[in-house]
């Protein structure tokens, strides 16, 4: 007996066994061994940039400004100053003044020392010349105050009584000075008269 064709149902058994052991064999394996799952690689966290710090809006003070209890002259030199540090200056239209502050932080137009630290308010104080006024104010980004200032002193008003000349009279007019010589001078000629008489 031939034995052709036993091989021939042997060779297409193993062809079989082999089709299946392809189709049930797990995806991405080798005939050594079988590839391990990558581990995913977590994706790096977005930063979000913090805004920048704005900087805060100036302070306005406006007013009328009074100089030794006189309307100050048009033209007077207003500074308006922080611990010791001018933050803002103007001068005045007639006696009427409007200046700004600078604010102390952020980035951009701010001045370093002016205006506080942040929200905070900072005592504002105004001086024209060697004077300093006798009102201050606090720092309000963004606000606009309306503040008169006053710088010296007041004149003293005089006091009736006290380094004036003592009160004098009525004055007489003349002529009755006159009308009383004349009438002296009547009695007189009468009283020379009468005696005359008394003796003839």
């Amino acid at each position: 007996m031939s034995l052709r064709p036993h091989f021939q149902i042997a060779a297409v058994l193993l062809g079989c066994c082999l089709a299946l052991a392809l189709l049930f064999w797990p995806s991405g394996s080798s005939v050594l061994g079988q590839t391990p799952t990558p581990t995913p690689t977590p994706a790096a966290p977005t930063v979000t940039p913090a805004p920048p710090l704005v900087a805060a809006d100036p302070s306005w003070f406006r007013g009328s400004v009074t100089i030794n209890g006189l309307s100050a002259p048009n033209g007077t030199l207003i500074e308006a100053m922080i611990r010791d540090i001018v933050c803002g200056s103007t001068k005045t239209d007639g006696d009427q003044y409007q200046v700004s502050v600078n604010a102390g932080y952020g980035v951009g137009a701010f001045q370093e020392g002016c205006g506080g630290s942040g929200p905070n308010t900072s005592a504002v104080v105004f001086r024209s010349g060697s004077l300093i006024a006798n009102e201050q104010a606090a720092f309000v980004a963004g606000g606009i105050q309306d503040l008169d200032l006053t710088f010296g002193q007041a004149p003293d008003l005089p006091i009736a009584g006290v380094g004036s000349s003592p009160a004098s009279g009525p004055t007489i007019p003349w002529f009755f000075w006159a009308l009383l010589a004349g009438g002296a001078v009547a009695l007189t000629a009468a009283a020379a008269a009468t005696a005359a008489r008394s003796r003839a």
